[in-house]
């Protein structure tokens, strides 16, 4: 016959207690995700703010409009008999430059309006785009506009002062 072992069994207090380990490890995953779920976002938005910035501060292109894209027509003259049998005449000499006046260009991008007066409230007579050449004749007391004559068309006026550049 099989006699009945007593066995006792006695349960420590350690079994009772949830072991700790792999919740901590849970717990750490848990934090390190939602810290990486963040970066992300937060890196995201930082992209797409800076790229919305800079696509949205940027100047448009100048528009170009049809009527500057026609061609013009070859000007055209029929030949005179008498001036075909006189020598050329010696081309005439530039005018030369009033005293303190000096040769440049326009360096703003846009062009820059011609004023009939030194204030930002004087009429506009024209523009001149970038590049184009002209004499700096004088600048008024303040220095912050200049009187310009426009080499091509002879035209004088003012600008604001800073936009050209000496050649």
């Amino acid at each position: 016959m099989v006699e009945a072992v007593n066995i006792r069994y006695t349960r420590r207090t350690a079994d009772f207690l949830p072991s700790y380990r792999p919740m901590l490890a849970n717990l750490l995953k848990f934090t390190l995700g939602i810290g990486l779920a963040i970066a992300f976002l937060t890196v995201g938005s930082v992209a797409t703010a800076r790229y919305l910035v800079a696509q949205f501060t940027a100047p448009p292109p100048k528009p170009i409009y049809p009527e500057e894209n026609k061609p013009r027509p070859p000007l055209v003259q029929a030949p005179n008999p008498i001036l075909a049998t006189q020598p050329p005449s010696p081309s005439p000499s530039p005018d030369p430059l009033p005293p303190g006046a000096y040769q440049a260009r326009v360096t703003w991008p846009e062009g820059l309006i011609l004023r009939d007066g030194a204030s930002a409230q004087a009429n506009t007579i024209g523009g001149l785009e970038f590049n184009d050449a002209v004499i700096v004749l004088s600048e008024s007391p303040d220095g912050a506009w200049q009187r310009v004559k426009v080499e091509a068309t002879k035209q004088e006026g003012w600008v604001k002062a800073g936009n050209t550049e000496r050649r």
